[in-house]
C-alpha cells in the first residue's frame, strides 16, 4: 500500500515537475528586473493558498490520492500562468522606460556632437532609426569611419 502510494506520487510529480521549474525560471526574471516582493506574494497564494484551498475543497469532494497529487501539478500551473503574466507587463512597462532613456541618451550625444560638428553631424543624424541606442550610436561611429 505504500508503495503503491509512492508510486503514484512519483509517476504525477516527476512527470510535471517542469511546470515547477518554469515557475521557478519566472520568479527569477521578475526579481532580476527589479521586483522582489511581487513574485513572493504570488507564489505563496498560487503554491500554497491554492493548494490549502484545493485541499478544503476537490479534496473533500473526491478523496483519494491521485486528487490530492494533482494539485500539485495544477497549482504550479496556475502559479507559472500569474508569474508569466506578471512577467509580461513588467517586461512591457521596462521597456518603455528603456525607450525613454535610450531617447534622452541619443538627444545628449547628437546635442553634444552638434555643437562640435554643426552642419555634418546634423544630416547623418536626421538619418537614424531611433529604435535602437546601440544601433544608432554603432551606426553613426561606423559612418563617422
Amino acid at each position: 500500500s505504500y508503495l503503491f502510494a509512492l508510486d503514484k506520487y512519483l509517476s504525477i510529480i516527476s512527470s510535471t515537475y517542469f511546470i515547477c521549474g518554469i515557475m521557478d525560471t519566472l520568479v527569477g526574471a521578475i526579481r532580476g528586473m527589479g521586483y522582489a516582493i511581487m513574485p513572493m506574494i504570488v507564489s505563496l497564494l498560487g503554491a500554497c493558498a491554492l493548494r490549502v484551498v484545493w485541499i478544503f475543497t476537490v479534496f473533500q469532494e473526491y478523496r483519494s490520492l491521485d486528487v490530492l497529487y494533482i494539485s500539485y501539478p495544477f497549482t504550479w500551473t496556475v502559479t507559472a500562468l500569474v508569474h508569466l503574466i506578471c512577467f509580461l507587463v513588467i517586461y512591457r512597462k521596462l521597456q518603455k522606460k528603456t525607450w525613454n532613456i535610450c531617447s534622452i541618451v541619443v538627444w545628449l550625444i547628437y546635442e553634444k556632437i552638434r555643437i562640435n560638428k554643426k552642419k555634418r553631424f546634423h544630416t547623418v543624424f536626421r538619418a537614424f532609426n531611433l529604435q535602437c541606442f546601440y544601433c544608432d550610436v554603432h551606426t553613426f561611429f561606423k559612418k563617422r569611419g
